[in-house]
């Protein structure tokens, strides 16, 4: 939440729509929600330690996902229906950075869980 109302105010700050600002708010959103599945596919193991492709149903619904995303940023029909606009290439970098800062919290939390786990046993 802290990532995605920071880079909507910092839009709005650097002179950018309201649009403009909502449309990387919801951008950073998806991005977050793309990098908890990554996250989720084990609560005890780390995501560097499982293959990437290790489940390649979630593989192949990201990348549909992602174009899907990148569909309602770009093509005029959609962003009308979904009041979007296109973001400029920073922007995107800036959306995917903030929302990779929950691989770092589930990292952490994962590791304490082993902490705590092993101090019971």
């Amino acid at each position: 939440m802290i990532g995605t109302l920071g880079l909507f105010w910092y839009e709005l700050e650097r002179g950018k729509t309201l649009t403009y600002a909502r449309t990387t708010a919801m951008n950073t959103i998806v991005f977050f929600q793309f990098f908890q599945a990554w996250n989720s596919r084990s609560l005890e193991k780390s995501i560097f330690a499982i293959n990437p492709f290790s489940n390649p149903f979630l593989f192949i619904s990201l990348g549909i996902a992602l174009l899907a995303q990148i569909s309602v940023l770009t093509h005029t029909p959609l962003q009308f229906i979904f009041h979007t606009t296109n973001l400029e290439p920073i922007t995107w970098v800036q959306n995917v950075l903030v929302a990779s800062t929950i691989v770092i919290v589930v990292e952490i939390d994962k590791q304490v869980r082993k902490r705590i786990l092993a101090g019971r046993k």
